[in-house]
């Protein structure tokens, strides 16, 4: 038979409350480090936004010649006039 004493059931639910709180806890640590990830993305995407607007304003109508070699698959086309 067997018996169960009030002693053991207190530290039965003890034991599993304590479980569940450490679980909260860690959970909440985890969270913490996905916001703290999340801010630091979101201010670095923010970072090359402006560096990317301060240069396009700073080159705005400069006229920029490219010399790349990866064109090499252009064919020229005849020249029609329209009327």
């Amino acid at each position: 038979m067997i018996e169960a004493s009030l002693v053991g059931v207190i530290k039965t639910v003890l034991i599993i409350l304590g479980f569940f709180v450490i679980l909260k806890f860690v959970g909440k640590i985890l969270i913490l480090k996905r916001n703290l990830a999340e801010e630091e993305s979101f201010v670095k995407e923010k970072k090359n936004q402006e560096a990317k607007k301060k240069y396009i304003n700073k080159n705005l109508g400069k006229t920029t010649i490219l010399k790349s070699t990866k064109s090499k698959d252009v064919q020229d086309v005849e020249h029609e006039e329209l009327s």
